[in-house]
C-alpha cells in the first residue's frame, strides 16, 4: 500500500473538531493529504486540581474517531508523546502499545511517531508497532534537537540501529513549532537544520512543519476582520526556492492552530465568537464580541461578515465553506466552539490542498521531494 502523491502533512489536535473536518475532506484531499494525529495531554480539572480523566477514558475514542474520519486504505500518524510518560492504562499496559492493538484491530493503517528524545517504555512500544505492523515510523525531530550537530547525528544514528531500519523506512518530519519567536531568519535557520541532516535524500518521507499562528486571540479587537500572516507558507516557500535545499520537503503546518496545548481554567476564560479562515498569505480573523455575555447566536452575523470580506472562497470550496454560507443565511444552527474549529479546519486543508497543487511546487521538484510509501522497502 503506498501514500502516492501525498503533498501536505497537517499536524492536527486528536479532538472533535479536527476529526470533523478529516471527515469531511474531498476525494482529491484524501489523496494529497497525510495528516499527523497528535494526542493532547490529559485535560487538568481546575475545580477538584486533580487530572480531569483517567488514561482509558482519554484514549477511548481515538481509535473510532480516526476510522469514522480517515481511510483505511490510506495511512496516517498517530503521535501519543504528549502523555506523561508514566501514564499506563487500567490493566497495565502502555498507551502507545494499547492504542496500536486497537488501530491493527480496526484494519487502520497507522505509522507511530516518536523521536530523539522519548522514554525507553515508549520507544519500545513504537518498535513493537513497527515490528508488528511493517508500516515503517516517523520520527519528529524539533529544533532542541540539533543544539550539537554532532551529537544530533549520533542520536539520530542510534536511533535508527535502536529500531533496526534505515533511513528508507522512516518519514522524518522537521517540526519547527511556532515561528517568529526567535531572532533572525527562519527560512536561514531551517536551512541549517535540513544541513544538518545526513542522507537528505535517502528518507523515504522528509517535511517540514511549522505554525505562525499565535496561541490566542485575546489581543485582537472585537467585531472586526484582522489578519495574521502565515509565517509558515512563506518558509516554505523560501526553502523551495533556495538554490542550497538539496531536497523539496513535504509542506506540513499546525492548520488553525499554535502548536502548543494550552490548559486554560475554564473560569476565567473570555472566548469570543470567532472564524479562522485561511487566505494566500494569512489567517482572516473573523471576530465577533464574548460568548458569555452575547451568545452563539452571533455567528450567523459573524458568519455573514465573513461571506461579505473578498477572502471568502464560495459554499462549494469545502465543507467548512458551506457551513459558513449556511450559518450566515440561517439554514444551520451556530454551533459551538468544536464546530467552528471543524469549520476554520476542514477550509483550511482544502485551501492549502489546492495551494500547494497551483505553486511553484513543480513535477520536477516531486520527483526531488518526499513521496510517502507505505511498507518495507
Amino acid at each position: 500500500m503506498v501514500n502516492k502523491g501525498c503533498r501536505y502533512v497537517p499536524i492536527l489536535k486528536a479532538r472533535r473538531g479536527e476529526f470533523g473536518a478529516v471527515e469531511h475532506m474531498n476525494a482529491d484531499e484524501r489523496l494529497h493529504v497525510m495528516p499527523l494525529f497528535e494526542v493532547p495531554p490529559i485535560p487538568w480539572d481546575h475545580v477538584n486540581h486533580t487530572p480531569g480523566k483517567t488514561i482509558d477514558q482519554h484514549l477511548k475514542n481515538l481509535g473510532k474517531n480516526i476510522q469514522s474520519s480517515w481511510t483505511n486504505d490510506r495511512a496516517c500518524f498517530v503521535d501519543l508523546g504528549l502523555l506523561h510518560e508514566a501514564e499506563r492504562m487500567a490493566n497495565g499496559r502502555h498507551p502507545v502499545r494499547a492504542m496500536f492493538k486497537e488501530f491493527r484491530h480496526r484494519e487502520l493503517k497507522v505509522i507511530p511517531v516518536t523521536g530523539l528524545i522519548r522514554d525507553k517504555d515508549h520507544q519500545t512500544a513504537c518498535s513493537d508497532a513497527l515490528q508488528t505492523d511493517g508500516l515503517g515510523i516517523c520520527f519528529r525531530i524539533q529544533p532542541e534537537d540539533f543544539r550539537d550537530e554532532h551529537g544530533f547525528k549520533r542520536s539520530l544514528d542510534g536511533l535508527l540501529k535502536r529500531f533496526e531500519v534505515t533511513a528508507r523506512e522512516v518519514d522524518l518530519i522537521l517540526d519547527l513549532g511556532p515561528l517568529n519567536e526567535n531572532e533572525g531568519s527562519d527560512t536561514s535557520r531551517a536551512l541549517s537544520f535540513i544541513k544538518t541532516i545526513p542522507t537528505l535524500e535517502s528518507w523515504r518521507t522528509f517535511a517540514v512543519a511549522a505554525t505562525g499562528f499565535p496561541v490566542n486571540l485575546a489581543g485582537f479587537p472585537q467585531s472586526t476582520i484582522s489578519g495574521i500572516s502565515r509565517e509558515e507558507w512563506e518558509l516554505w516557500q523560501g526553502l523551495i526556492s533556495s538554490p542550497n535545499i538539496v531536497r523539496i520537503p513535504v509542506f506540513g503546518d499546525y492548520a488553525i492552530a499554535h502548536a502548543e496545548h494550552t490548559d486554560v481554567d475554564p473560569r476565567k476564560m473570555t472566548t469570543s465568537a470567532c472564524i479562522r479562515y485561511t487566505s494566500a498569505n494569512s489567517w482572516v480573523i473573523c471576530r465577533g464580541k464574548g460568548l458569555r455575555r452575547n451568545g452563539f447566536e452571533q455567528f450567523h452575523n459573524v458568519a455573514r461578515t465573513l461571506i461579505g470580506h473578498a477572502s471568502y472562497k464560495g459554499p462549494e470550496f469545502s465543507w467548512g465553506d458551506k457551513y459558513i454560507s449556511d450559518c450566515a443565511e440561517r439554514r444551520v444552527g451556530c454551533g459551538n466552539l468544536t464546530t467552528w474549529r471543524k469549520v476554520g479546519t476542514s477550509h483550511h486543508i482544502a485551501f492549502v490542498n489546492r495551494q500547494l497543487a497551483k505553486s511553484s511546487f513543480s513535477s520536477a521538484d516531486h520527483e526531488r521531494s518526499a513521496v510517502i510509501s507505505v511498507g518495507r522497502s
